[in-house]
């Protein structure tokens, strides 16, 4: 037979059976995992944690399907295709509230208060201090306080800067002052959201699950608005949130971009249980290489050479798959 080179990749668009070609021997953490959340009715964080490439992705989405089958509502989110997005919030609110089956008047009433929240949650200052703000970014004011750039933009730029800053001023004198105003209000609002959410959740015979997964590719100030949003907004019993996330790459980022000293603990405000994906035995990898020659067709000389490798190495699960698909020339002897 010809050397064959296969490409792989996993569709979850349409997974039949739940833990079918489980080679990572997973499904007994899956079933763990269904009876212990059917079982919480708390709201709760909840992180799988394991380094990229070790079939977190895999986990989830066919965790997903088996809590399907035991007739869960089960959102699934991939945190880095929305990264683009300034906030979190309404996208965990409206997939909340599309994938709940309940009272139609209680998820009209739910939508009404989530609308009122993210207004309150959005930056409301008027477009003109954008337009300001470019003027005083291409003047190199960078770094500077309030009172400096109105000093600074007043003495450099002349009339117009006088009149600008005095402008400037006078738009964020309004705006504290309508915060202030609007604040026992906006504490009401979310009082009512959260009550709302409550409402619609307390009628589910099963905690709601609520997949993330991919949140540690995010952009960190991404995912730490996420997080801080289901703690703050959405911490209500009968909704489970679960990261499918590499905690120690999230941490690094974080660390990184906010200079914390140390992230860990910051995190761990936020997730209520740990859990880490099991990982294969040595003794393992000969019975996974076996299984992807017979369901793949891949076409390996000698297995016991590439058995060895993989208990020197110890790759992951993306690594394992990737090994046998293609070998490159100078390998075929293997």
């Amino acid at each position: 037979m010809q050397d064959q080179f296969k490409l792989v990749r996993d569709d979850y668009t349409n997974i039949e059976k739940a833990f079918d070609g489980d080679l990572w021997k997973r499904k007994e953490l899956g079933n763990r995992l269904t009876e212990y959340v059917s079982r919480l009715k708390i709201g709760a964080t909840i992180a799988i944690d394991a380094e990229w490439g070790s079939g977190k992705t895999w986990f989830v989405n066919h965790w997903k399907k088996q809590l399907e089958d035991r007739k869960f509502d089960v959102i699934y989110l991939d945190a880095f295709a929305n990264d683009y997005l300034e906030d979190p919030f309404l996208t965990i609110s409206m997939e909340i509230a599309n994938k709940i089956n309940v009272d139609p008047a209680l998820v009209r009433k739910f939508k009404e208060k989530l609308t009122s929240v993210y207004h309150s949650i959005l930056p409301n200052l008027p477009i003109l201090l954008w337009s300001l703000g470019t003027s005083i970014i291409s003047a190199s004011y960078f770094g500077k306080t309030a009172a400096e750039v109105l000093k600074n933009s007043t003495e450099n730029a002349g009339d117009f800067g006088e009149e600008s800053a005095k402008l400037l001023n006078e738009k964020l004198k309004e705006h504290l002052s309508a915060q202030v105003e609007n604040y026992e209000q906006e504490k009401q609002t979310l009082i009512y959201f959260k009550k709302a959410l409550a409402e619609i959740a307390e009628k589910l015979d099963h905690p709601l699950v609520f997949i993330i997964d991919e949140l540690d590719r995010c952009k960190p100030e991404f995912s730490i608005r996420l997080i801080e949003r289901i703690k703050h907004f959405f911490d209500t019993p009968n909704i489970i949130f679960v990261l499918a996330v590499n905690k120690k790459q999230l941490s690094e980022s974080i660390n990184k971009f906010y200079g914390f000293n140390d992230v860990n603990d910051y995190l761990e405000k936020f997730i209520d249980f740990n859990i880490r994906l099991p990982i294969p035995h040595q003794y393992e990898y000969g019975y996974l290489i076996e299984n992807y020659v017979q369901t793949h067709g891949f076409v390996i000389r000698n297995t016991n050479a590439i058995k060895m490798l993989f208990i020197y190495f110890q790759p992951n699960a993306r690594q394992v798959i990737k090994i046998p698909q293609i070998q490159i020339p100078s390998a075929t002897h293997l």
